[in-house]
């Protein structure tokens, strides 16, 4: 048996209950290492510690019965933009019940769907204000 973690045994879990199997994720964690420039030069002058950023993609599978972001409350419809809420997000090895990756205070930016293969596959982005993987924590 191979040790290697495969999408179709990720699952999304948002605010602690399973949402969707997971078939790419794609965590960008920004460094906080930003260049300095000066007024009227080109070049730039020094790198400096600014802020840390990150974003997350995923493809997810969605199933029978499923409302959308908007039906569970993770996107607001238009004429409550401005009420979205926060959610925490989990991806999850289910072979393992390892924690991949984990979202504190997460907004999601923007998401699509398709039919592919047979399979209605969204991808959804988020942002968030704090994060934990196999090897790093940042959570405010």
């Amino acid at each position: 048996m191979s040790n290697l973690i495969v999408g179709a045994h990720a699952i999304l879990y948002i605010n602690g209950s399973p949402y969707a199997y997971v078939s790419e994720v794609d965590p960008v964690i920004s460094s906080p290492q930003k260049v300095l420039r000066g007024i009227d030069y080109l070049p730039p002058l020094e790198a400096a510690p600014g802020p840390l950023d990150y974003n997350v993609t995923a493809q997810v599978y969605r199933h029978r019965g499923a409302v959308g972001l908007e039906g569970d409350g993770l996107l607001p419809t238009w004429d409550k933009a401005t009420r979205g809420k926060y959610f925490s997000a989990i991806i999850m090895d289910r072979a393992t019940s390892t924690i991949m990756f984990e979202s504190q205070r997460s907004l999601v930016t923007s998401q699509s769907w398709r039919v592919g293969r047979g399979f209605v596959v969204g991808t959804v982005n988020w942002i968030g204000i704090g994060y934990s993987n196999d090897s790093a924590t940042l959570f405010n």
